[in-house]
């Protein structure tokens, strides 16, 4: 699992939590995510795919205004694996 934080067009701050299996070198699983605004409503994520220096992502809804939504992001930037640190901005659509 990995947490961090952001701040998002539609989200505001929010934090975000991802939850994969790994081998040690690649994910054995889907890439899950959860993104928590600051009043508790939530957006999930799940990973679609990935290049060298990109990453995909399919939103979905939960709760609060976020019940029903959808949408995608492509996510750019590079991870620092030696710290796991993720330095990625995104550039996609959401319908809620």
């Amino acid at each position: 699992m990995s947490q961090g934080s952001g701040n998002g067009t539609h989200l505001g701050a929010f934090t975000q939590e991802i939850n994969y299996c790994t081998d040690g070198t690649n994910p054995t699983s889907y890439i899950l995510g959860t993104s928590t605004a600051a009043n508790g409503d939530k957006l999930f994520s799940v990973m679609v795919g990935a290049g060298s220096d990109y990453q995909d992502y399919v939103y979905y809804g939960d709760t609060g205004r976020f019940a029903g939504a959808y949408g995608e992001i492509r996510l750019y930037g590079y991870v620092d694996y030696e710290h796991l640190v993720w330095h990625l901005k995104g550039e996609g659509s959401l319908t809620y």
